[in-house]
Parts: structure tokens; C-alpha cells; sequence
């Protein structure tokens, strides 16, 4: 692969000086000096280089690895090549994938990159009630991949959880070139972050949610949403390079300065393979359709932003119409809210536990209706991936999403779902039973969604996008 301008720089440093590392090459000494200075700004990374003698000089070989420090201008700067640099490719690289939730397409990234030949451990928490995807390594698996559950347990002494510290212990240990990290709580991104730089490694941030944009909760105070309004914002400008999953995403970091060149925007996917079933012999629900009745499903996170209350309405309309069940796959907070409605005698909501991941694509497959929600207050800001994997089992999709989210505007895009206001649960109700009442509209809503899917989340040209971000 060429040579390509970096998408992250390096570390401030007090003289205008460049030195570059070139262990490994006996046709060199260990130390190169070059007299001309390299702008800099305040991002690190660690990287291949070479050192071009006269211009004429080929590159160096792949065992070779090398820092190089610049200093001159100041943070913000446009970083120009200089012509006695050339900042090659790592391959095979160590990569550090971390996803604090666990979903199952940030795991299949690790797979695709781990049989290319990089070295990938995988690393998420394994202490938190989600969706989580396959985390298991398995025969198939290239032995280039690691995957490691780190739990969130308090500290003896200080009181904070000790999370972040052991990730960060994990990449000291590892070394990686990179490490790109998402779904993580502001302080936890911070201190992968703050490592990453301390060790020289270049850190992604994937940027899956923007808390500072979210309204302050009730029970929030206002100096806490403030500190970790500032400390997101400095983790991102800290960052190497920023993976936004929606455009909405890249504008807002934009304006708070993080600089367009190092942003790039790649929608979130499913992993494609794992969530299509011909099957729907789900047990919990076997029953109900084997007497015909229509099933409503809700799978995933549920809590104050998810439209709990939209749930509990649909399940009352049920009871009240005596037709139609409603599934809800969920733990935490929104689930409970759930099981205090039911102990008040709704008979047709069925509440239960996250499913193993492999029999998720037939739970799916079971439903008429599938239901995601997301509040007005969360607006463009988050995207739910629960829609991504709904579109996968070719069922069609009722979200109660404000419209200027990326999940609704793709429903709408490709006609793969209803789209409702999450503030008008009358018209999510009707909504629901317009559905069940036409079978042929659900047909043509799920077949779209499956098409669309066949064609956006086919993990190679994905992860190509990746690749090129990762190792530049």
C-alpha cells in the first residue's frame, strides 16, 4: 500500500527540531537528526516512517518502527508534508477495538481485521445488562483475535469504578498502533485517551453518542453536565482522528473545532450473516403463533430516553382490544418500569430477560411488528442500533423517533418502517394496529429493509473504510 498523509499528528515539543526512530535498519544509525522543522500540533501517533536520503532512498523495511516529534505551530494547524518524511503503512498492525457495550458490529469489525492479519483484542465491559453480541472466540476465528470482558467494580479506597484503569493497563500490556474506542462513558473515553497519548498510540475516537448535546436530566446537576460537557470536548479534540456515525455527528464536533480533515463519517451496520433466519421458532412465542396471534417486539436498552411509557400504552390498547401481544427483551431501569405496569394486571405484555445472541435472529423473525423508540430530547444525537439489526430479519419497524434522527430518516428513506412522533403515544397506538391490519404493507415494509440491508452491511467494503483509517 502507498504512502498517504497521516490523519493524526504528534506531540508538541519545545524545539523545531524532527527526529526520527529507524530501530531495526542497520543501514542507519539509531537516531536521525533532520534540521528543517515540522509544524506540530498537539496530537500524537506512532506510525512506520522512513527517511528518504537525497529523495532517492526506498522504504523501509516492515520490521522496522519509528516516532517521529514535531514542534512549531500551534494547535489547529493544517499539518503539510515535508518532503524529506514520508509517513508509510503498519501492516500488520496491532489494534486495540474497544466497545464498552458489547454490540455485535463492532465485533465483527474485530473478526474482518483479525483475518486480514492484523493483531485485534477486542475489549468491552462485561458487567453491564445490554445486548451484547458474540463475544466468544470461537474455531473460525483468526487466532489474531483476542477478546477480553473487563468488569466495573468499585475501588476499595477512592470510590470511583476501576474500569478505565484496567483498559488502560490492557493497551500498555498489548503496545498497539492504534486503538479506536466507542460507547464509552465520557471519563472512561478520557482516560483511554489521556493513556494512548502518554504511550505515543494513536487513539480513533467512534463517536456513537454525543452526551453534551442531550439535555440535562432532572436529577442531574449543572457543574456535573458542565465537567463532562468539557471533558468530551477534550477528548475529541485530543483525538487523532474522529469515526461520527451520522453526519449530524461531524457537524457538531466540527464546530466545536475539532478540524474536518481528521473527521470522517461511517454509518453504524449489523452484522448481516448473524441476524438473517429463515426460522421464527422462538419458544417464548411459539404458542402465540400457533393460535395466530400478531406479536409486537422491543429488544434492547431500554431506559428514561427508549419510550417506556409508549410501551406500556400499546400493551394497555392490546388488553383493551384483545388482540396482539407485546414482547419486551430488556434488563434496567426501563424493564422495571414495565413490571410495575404489569403487577397492575396488563395481561398481554410478556417481559423478558436479553436472549442468548444466537437466538436473537429467530426472536426476531417471530415478531409482526418490530418497535424501537428514542425521546425527543435525544434527537439527532444517538441512533439506535436496535433499527440497524431489525432491517436484517425482514420485519417491518415502528419507531416512535423524532424525525430529524438518522434511524428515522433511513426508515423513511427506504420504506422499511412507520415513523410516529415519540411525543404523541395515540398516534403510536394507531399506528401500531394500521400495521397489523395490513399484511401486504408489513410484506413490502420487511422486504425492504432485508434488501437494504443485503446491500449497506456487507463488512468488506466496511471494513476497507476502517482500514484506512486505522492504518493509514
Amino acid at each position: 500500500m502507498g504512502c498517504r498523509r497521516p490523519r493524526s499528528l504528534v506531540e508538541r515539543r519545545p524545539t523545531s527540531q524532527a527526529w526520527v526512530s529507524l530501530a531495526g535498519r542497520s543501514a542507519f544509525p539509531e537516531l536521525h537528526r533532520i534540521s528543517t522543522p515540522i509544524p506540530h500540533t498537539s496530537r500524537t501517533f506512532s506510525c512506520w516512517t522512513e527517511l528518504r536520503a537525497n529523495r532517492t532512498h526506498r522504504s523501509a523495511p516492515s520490521t522496522a518502527s519509528a516516532a517521529v516529534r514535531r514542534s512549531g505551530k500551534p494547535r489547529g494547524c493544517s499539518w503539510k508534508r515535508h518532503p524529506e518524511v514520508i509517513i508509510a503503512s503498519q501492516r500488520p498492525a496491532r489494534i486495540v477495538v474497544h466497545d464498552y457495550l458489547g454490540h455485535p458490529f463492532q465485533i465483527e469489525l474485530s473478526r474482518e481485521l483479525a483475518r486480514r492479519g492484523h493483531d485485534v483484542r477486542h475489549v468491552y465491559c462485561s458487567a453491564i445488562a445490554v445486548g451484547q453480541g458474540n463475544l466468544q472466540a470461537g474455531k473460525p476465528d483468526s487466532g489474531r483475535l483476542s477478546i477480553i470482558g473487563v468488569p466495573r467494580q468499585q475501588h476499595p479506597s477512592s470510590g470511583p469504578d476501576t474500569y478505565g484503569q484496567d483498559v488502560a493497563s490492557l493497551i500498555r500490556d498489548f503496545k498497539p498502533h492504534v486503538v479506536i474506542s466507542g460507547n464509552s462513558p465520557v471519563p472512561i473515553q478520557r482516560h483511554i485517551q489521556r493513556t494512548c497519548a502518554e504511550q505515543r498510540i494513536r487513539f480513533v475516537y467512534w463517536l456513537q453518542d454525543v452526551y453534551s448535546a442531550r439535555a440535562p436530566r432532572a436529577k442531574t446537576r449543572p457543574n456535573d453536565w458542565e465537567r463532562t460537557a468539557r471533558c468530551e470536548k477534550a477528548t475529541l479534540l485530543s483525538s487523532d482522528a474522529v469515526v461520527a456515525i451520522a453526519e449530524p455527528f461531524a457537524a457538531f464536533v466540527r464546530q466545536w473545532g475539532v478540524q474536518p480533515e481528521h473527521i470522517t463519517v461511517i454509518e453504524n451496520w449489523a452484522p448481516l450473516a448473524e441476524m438473517e433466519c429463515a426460522s421464527d421458532d422462538w419458544a417464548p412465542a411459539s404458542s402465540y403463533r400457533s393460535s395466530g396471534e400478531p406479536i409486537f417486539l422491543y429488544s434492547g436498552t431500554l431506559d428514561d430516553r427508549h419510550g417506556a411509557d409508549l410501551l406500556v400504552r400499546l400493551a394497555k390498547a392490546c388488553d383493551a382490544r384483545n388482540t396482539g401481544v407485546l414482547f419486551v427483551v430488556s434488563e434496567g431501569s426501563g424493564r422495571r418500569a414495565l413490571e410495575s405496569a404489569r403487577a397492575l394486571g396488563i395481561r398481554r405484555l410478556q417481559l423478558y430477560d436479553f436472549q442468548p445472541y444466537d437466538h436473537v435472529p429467530r426472536m426476531f423473525a417471530a415478531a409482526d411488528v418490530l418497535l424501537a423508540g428514542l425521546s425527543t430530547e435525544a434527537g439527532q444525537m444517538s441512533v439506535p442500533s436496535k433499527v440497524l439489526a431489525y432491517l436484517c430479519a425482514g420485519r417491518p419497524v415502528l419507531a416512535a423517533i423524532p424525525s430529524t434522527n438518522r434511524a428515522a430518516q433511513l426508515l423513511a428513506e427506504i420504506g422499511a418502517g412507520h415513523v410516529v412522533s415519540p411525543d404523541d403515544p395515540d398516534e403510536y397506538v394507531e399506528a401500531a394496529f394500521a400495521l397489523l391490519a395490513d399484511p401486504a404493507r408489513r410484506q413490502r415494509m420487511g422486504s425492504a429493509g432485508r434488501q437494504y440491508a443485503r446491500r449497506a452491511f456487507a463488512i468488506k467494503p466496511i471494513a476497507d473504510r476502517f482500514e484506512e483509517i486505522l492504518v493509514p
